[in-house]
């Protein structure tokens, strides 16, 4: 009896020696969880923020990008879009150093790729992320065979270009003394018009079908590349081919050129062999003749790279020439200087020096340029 009195009082002062430590064990545990499950909401509140500042970017881009370059002091700062992270630099020193970074650091063609999704916008266009040898042709045919060309192609563009501007003008209704129409869809058709001549030849441009689907090509591409962009990478293809698919223009601009990039590679072959063929003078044909010679491009290439070069020199020249239709609005006392400039001169005297005549005019475009890049803003 005394036995089991002494064992059941032992047992007491050991439970009353060991309960502080179960229960402040216990307590610690759940204070333990607490903060875990805070520290979790804390997280996931930060994620879902950043997402909805993410996609805010799409709507009030501007103003974020402003009240953070003002937070900044001088200093580089992050801005999280939907699709991307990017950084954002406003001193001269970064932008140096920017400029100088290597294309295997810093790439403008893995940038421009990743904006136009080529894969679902140009056709399944393998864009490389690099510049090198690839780029060569391309820098050969605008900056030289185009170039040289310009005396030639210049009287026939501006001629079609004031046909096609009397013609939307007229067909518009008169509003105190003068026409009225929409700006961009004029001025996206008129560098259209006289783009495709010096890209495609004469035929095509003369094509009303083809016409249609390569301007509306420039905005189905922007329109599906920021769709892709902004989709998670699990459905973006199949949402990127189901656009590509039901837009449409990408694929007449390629079912198109296809068979005429087939055409000029037979002449090409066929001139080696001492036959006599047509000849062209077109991008079509400089694009395929300037190619590297250890390994010739394929139709399939050369019109991918000519639906790459439709998009960039009609996007970017009608945009610019918008903002500076607006600027010169804006600064109505840059007409009559930039007016007297163009009839002194006179249009035979531009023509002859392949667009450089007129440097006042340069100036000005150079200037609402600077002050409104392509991508920067909205026209509409």
């Amino acid at each position: 009896m005394d036995q089991a009195i002494y064992t059941a009082l032992s047992c007491l002062f050991l439970g009353l020696l060991l309960a502080p430590s179960i229960f402040t064990r216990h307590g610690a545990r759940r204070d333990m969880d607490k903060s875990l499950t805070w520290r979790f909401m804390q997280g996931l509140l930060s994620a879902a923020k950043k997402r909805i500042n993410a996609w805010l970017f799409l709507f009030r881009g501007p103003s974020m990008i402003q009240e953070e370059y003002e937070k900044s002091n001088g200093s580089p700062f992050w801005i999280q879009a939907p699709e991307n992270r990017y950084l954002v630099v406003s001193s001269w020193n970064h932008i140096k150093e920017i400029d100088a970074a290597p294309e295997d650091v810093l790439s403008l063609q893995a940038a421009a790729k990743e904006i136009l999704q080529p894969r679902y916008t140009m056709q399944n266009f393998n864009w490389f992320d690099k510049k090198g040898v690839d780029g060569t042709p391309l820098v050969r045919t605008l900056r030289t065979l185009l170039t040289n060309h310009l005396p030639d192609i210049l009287p026939d563009a501006r001629r079609s270009m004031s046909a096609l501007f009397d013609g939307i003008l007229e067909s518009h209704s008169m509003v105190n003394g003068s026409y009225t129409t929409p700006l961009f869809p004029m001025v996206i058709e008129a560098i259209a018009l006289t783009n495709a001549a010096a890209f495609f030849g004469k035929d095509l441009a003369c094509n009303k079908e083809f016409m249609s689907a390569a301007m509306n090509f420039i905005e189905q591409t922007l329109i599906t590349a920021e769709v892709v962009r902004v989709l998670p990478s699990a459905i973006a293809p199949f949402i990127g081919n189901l656009l590509a698919k039901k837009l449409g223009a990408g694929k007449i601009l390629y079912d198109s050129l296809i068979p005429i990039a087939e055409e000029r590679l037979e002449e090409k072959a066929r001139k080696r062999l001492g036959q006599t063929v047509p000849e062209h003078h077109d991008c079509v044909q400089w694009v395929m003749e300037c190619s590297p010679r250890s390994k010739p491009w394929s139709a399939d290439r050369i019109v991918h790279e000519l639906m790459a070069l439709w998009f960039g020199s009609v996007h970017i020249t009608s945009t610019t020439a918008c903002f500076a239709l607006h600027h010169l609005c804006i600064h109505s006392e840059y007409i009559e200087p930039l007016r007297n400039e163009i009839e002194s001169t006179g249009w035979a005297n531009f023509d002859k020096s392949g667009g450089k005549a007129f440097p006042l005019l340069d100036s000005f475009m150079k200037e609402s340029a600077r002050m409104n890049p392509v991508e920067s803003g909205k026209l509409f």
